[in-house]
């Protein structure tokens, strides 16, 4: 399948549709001259050029044969609404295509490369706040413990060695901020960050000001902050995210702030699914999708979650939600079909 997608996509000639982050870390990894353009809904980057190249409103566009390929370079959270939005117009959905999987297709059939889209690397279990069926589980550990900085050093090492390159490398928790020897690991993770194509990012939950020798070496390295907002539920946690906010824009660090405007339960505590069918538990995988891949020892998991809720006595191990990293030198095609969502149950 892979190689008769890579054989139709290869020859045509692109709109990005997405005139922002994600959009140039596409354009900047492919080859540019095929883009004839950018397609955004905003009106303001409309009236501007991107990255060189200009940005039409969707109403702009006619050539919609089969030599033209529409890549999608937006957030995951829109991504079918912009795929619906093509589809209305009239575009066809074998002309329609997401930005990782064409990059994936890209690095490996014309750069022989590896790219693996978006990993999480846990470094503590600890965590400033207990949130009854917390995403990552640790509700439910009877002991938290913070990860070992050599392990954790070792599988960045196995990574790499593997691996040619990731988009995302994104630290989690717990929280990440209470990880006691953090600096030393971002030091190290640094060394590699020609190969991490987009960013590194930290996920935080807002409640720790990390100190400035570890504000330095984001704003240094050009290491992004994510805020996780629970302010709707938890107010009082406010000042606390003002005060990292006013720290992040004295020393210039990236961040933005996700607001949680409603808790998402994964339903580990309590969801039974093992009696629904095979088509209706693949549809259910596929609406999901999420780039969720998680680190560790020496493993790519497929879905962090359902690997932390085997952490936390809520799962059973499942072979098809891992990836030893040693096993795949030779096999990079199978390490690409591993981070699609490819596995032996469909």
């Amino acid at each position: 399948e892979f190689e008769q997608l890579q054989i139709d996509i290869m020859q045509k000639r692109i709109y990005i549709f997405g005139a922002g982050d994600y959009g140039a870390y596409f354009y900047q990894n492919i080859d540019e001259k095929k883009v004839i353009g950018f397609i955004d809904n905003s009106k303001l980057k409309q009236a501007e050029r991107y990255m060189g190249k200009r940005v039409f409103g969707l109403n702009e566009i006619s050539d919609l044969g089969q030599e033209i390929l529409f890549v999608i370079a937006v957030s995951d959270t829109v991504i079918d609404d912009i795929r619906n939005q093509l589809l209305v117009y009239g575009v066809g959905e074998e002309n329609i295509i997401s930005y990782e999987r064409y990059l994936h297709l890209y690095f490996y059939y014309r750069r022989n490369k590896l790219l693996i889209h978006h990993i999480n690397v846990s470094v503590t279990q600890k965590c400033t706040l207990n949130c009854k069926d917390c995403s990552i589980m640790t509700t439910y550990l009877l002991e938290k413990k913070h990860y070992s900085l050599k392990t954790l050093k070792q599988d960045v090492e196995t990574f790499f060695a593997n691996v040619d390159y990731v988009g995302m490398f994104g630290i989690v928790g717990g929280e990440p901020f209470l990880y006691p020897e953090l600096e030393q690991y971002l030091a190290y993770l640094v060394q590699y960050q020609e190969r991490i194509l987009y960013k590194i990012e930290i996920v935080t939950n807002g409640t720790i000001v990390p100190k400035d020798t570890l504000l330095e070496l984001c704003k240094q390295y050009n290491i992004k902050i994510s805020i996780s907002d629970y302010t709707v539920t938890l107010p009082y946690l406010k000042s606390n995210i003002d005060k990292l906010i006013k720290q992040l824009e004295r020393y210039q660090i990236s961040y933005e702030v996700n607001r949680a405007d409603w808790w998402i339960d994964f339903g580990y505590s309590y969801v039974n699914k093992t009696e629904v069918d095979d088509k209706s538990m693949i549809r259910f995988f596929d609406q999901c999708h999420m780039p969720c891949r998680l680190l560790r020892d020496g493993k790519l998991y497929y879905c962090a979650n359902s690997t932390f809720a085997i952490d936390a006595g809520l799962n059973v191990a499942d072979k098809d939600n891992e990836m030893n990293l040693n096993q795949i030198k030779g096999k990079k095609a199978e390490a690409m079909e591993f981070d699609e969502g490819y596995n032996s149950r469909g």
